[in-house]
This record gives structure tokens, C-alpha cells and sequence, in this order.
């Protein structure tokens, strides 16, 4: 998803003209992708989880985006990317809370 959305948000501001001496439009991707695309896609992986699995376990739907978190610190990330990825965590886990309250309870 991630990678779709950055190809996507790619197509949008640059065009499909290869421009890559453009920096200008290079920053403007790097700062959707960072506070547009990465969002999105913890928000969306987090309330799926949350769909999926039953009520009482919503954490695990913000736990799902622990692994990409793991492979952005082992990547070498600043401490701004540590921050930010942080607060991907804090979005996934509140998705996955308000779905899990989003979601019917089975009658017995």
C-alpha cells in the first residue's frame, strides 16, 4: 500500500515526464509521502486489523505496524523518523480502537 501510494502521490506531482532534476517537486512528494501516505496507510492497516480480529484484541491492530516501524530503526533513522514513526503507531493503534468500537457485537 505504501508503495502504491507513493507511486501514486509520484504520478500526481510529477507527471509521468521523467523530471528528476525538478527539486522542487521532489520535496513537495517526499512531504506528502511523509505526512500524507504513511498516515493513511497506518490508519487503514490499523482499522482492518481491528475489523478482523474480535473486539477485545483492537490492540493488535496497531501492533500490525510495528514491523514496518522495525524495519524503518534498523534502516538507519534520524530522530525526527523515530518521532514520526511514532506517531504512525499512535494513528494505527487509535484506527484500530475507534473500528473495534465501530464494530457489531455478536448476539449470543
Amino acid at each position: 500500500m505504501s508503495l502504491a501510494g507513493s507511486r501514486l502521490a509520484w504520478l500526481w506531482i510529477i507527471g509521468n515526464v521523467d523530471q528528476s532534476a525538478n527539486k522542487d517537486a521532489i520535496v513537495r512528494l517526499m512531504i506528502l509521502q511523509t505526512f500524507g501516505v504513511v498516515p493513511a496507510v497506518a490508519i487503514i492497516v490499523g482499522a482492518f486489523v481491528a475489523f478482523i480480529v474480535q473486539r477485545a484484541l483492537w490492540w493488535l491492530g496497531g501492533i500490525s505496524i510495528l514491523p514496518l516501524l522495525l524495519y524503518r530503526s534498523v534502516a538507519g533513522a534520524a530522530a525526527n523518523e523515530v518521532g514520526l514513526s511514532l506517531g504512525y503507531a499512535v494513528l494505527a493503534f487509535a484506527a484500530a480502537f475507534l473500528a473495534s468500537r465501530l464494530k457489531h457485537q455478536p448476539q449470543s
